[in-house]
């Protein structure tokens, strides 16, 4: 968390004066995290977490074929759900020092 709040800062993004309330919070082992937060369910995870909540069948083709090239040269592609919005952000990550993506 602290390097996305470090990385955040660095972009400009500035705190919120606004504190939200986190409850129930789970790691869900090899797909994400879930919590409550101000009351309502968000989960923030990978393909295998949105397609076993039947999320990602309904994301943009194109936001998919990203997914499926990260996950195949080893990065990860992510999403962000709030329960009432759906998916409302995608992100993608990956951890190491030289990578390079693999060029069709």
């Amino acid at each position: 968390a602290k390097t996305l709040v470090n990385a955040a800062k660095k972009e400009g993004v500035l705190p919120s004066n606004h504190t939200s309330t986190v409850t129930n919070h789970s790691i869900l082992k090899g797909e994400g995290v879930t919590a409550f937060v101000n009351g309502e369910q968000v989960w923030v995870g990978n393909t295998k977490l949105f397609n076993r909540l039947g999320q990602y069948s309904q994301h943009p083709n194109d936001q998919k074929q990203t997914a499926a090239k990260w996950d195949k040269d080893g990065g990860t592609f992510g999403f962000l759900r709030i329960e009432s919005v759906r998916i409302i952000a995608c992100y993608a990550s990956w951890i190491g020092c030289h990578w390079k993506p693999k060029t069709s």
